[in-house]
């Protein structure tokens, strides 16, 4: 095989693990995710479990972000928080206080009444709109109607 040969396939080796290494794995570099965290607050005073999602509003860019509600607190660190920008927030309330609630005040657990989210009389979902500033503070306090 000649020296030219040998050239070319080295060039393409080299040309292919340096555009692995400048696109990468899809991640936008440089853009640090926030340390967002906060509390949901319910008018009846209960401490709804479930998760609060950050999902960035339609057509902009950015991690969806997700964190577990305990107790009405969620927090999500610099790891797996939102980035800066607008979003939508969705708290879904889940566990045995939600099943209660939607059985409660009828002998067979169907639920009576004005109908909510997922056909319970109580709500399971309420949704909000929130813009992340590129610095702090990061804390986020929703109040349910």
């Amino acid at each position: 095989m000649s020296t030219a040969g040998r050239w070319k396939r080295w060039d393409v080796r080299w040309l292919v693990l340096l555009l692995i290494v400048f696109v990468g794995c899809g991640r936008p570099s440089g853009v640090p995710r926030l340390p967002v965290y906060g509390t949901i607050t319910h008018p009846n005073g209960e401490k709804i479990d479930g998760s609060v999602s950050f999902v960035p509003d339609q057509g902009k860019p950015g991690p969806s972000a997700v964190a577990s509600l305990v107790k009405g607190e969620y927090r999500f660190d610099a790891a797996n928080g939102p980035i800066a920008g607008p979003y939508r927030v969705t708290v879904t309330r889940t566990g045995a206080k939600a099943a209660f609630l939607e059985r409660a005040g009828s002998p067979k657990g169907q639920p009576k009444g004005p109908k909510g989210a997922a056909g319970s009389r109580q709500p399971t979902e309420w949704k909000f709109s929130v813009d992340i500033p590129a610095k702090g503070p990061y804390q986020f306090d929703f109040k349910l109607p």
